[in-house]
């Protein structure tokens, strides 16, 4: 299951262990997308194709287009290796500001990757009690 927060190093090739929590459901062929965040997304080869096709079901305006061209073009397939590590382009370290210490926080179907610290500002700004309110309408029951 895809949840929790592992925090990882970026080796200087560009390279990152995957959470071993997480090699298991991810497999070891998984493609790395730009968002329309500060982060990346890793999904699992078998997601990967689901969510292309939920984008191949939208109308076929411009603007979905120039959307889902945007996505194919900064999406990259990568292997897992041996390690368990996969490789991030400059491209994608830099469009997410990954210098040294990376998270991964698991999405359920998918993997956020973050800097460590922008994902730690980010959560530290979120409003709880937002949350608690939002929760108590949906009778999420984590009040």
């Amino acid at each position: 299951m895809l949840t929790g927060e592992f925090k990882h190093t970026l080796d200087s090739k560009g390279r990152v262990f995957v959470p071993a929590k997480f090699r298991a459901d991810l497999g070891e062929h998984v493609v790395v997308a730009r968002t329309f965040g500060k982060f990346l997304v890793m999904y699992s080869e078998q997601e990967w194709i689901s969510f292309m096709e939920k984008l191949d079901e939208l109308a076929q305006t411009e603007d979905i287009g120039d959307m889902k061209r945007y996505i194919m073009k900064n999406a990259m397939p990568t292997d897992v290796d041996a390690q368990g590590r996969i490789s991030i382009s400059n491209e994608q370290r830099a469009f997410a500001g990954l210098e040294k210490d990376i998270s991964f926080i698991g999405m359920r179907k998918y993997v956020e990757i973050w800097s460590s610290e922008t994902a730690d500002n980010d959560t530290a700004e979120y409003d709880i009690e937002n949350f608690k309110a939002q929760s108590k309408k949906i009778h999420l029951g984590l009040c």
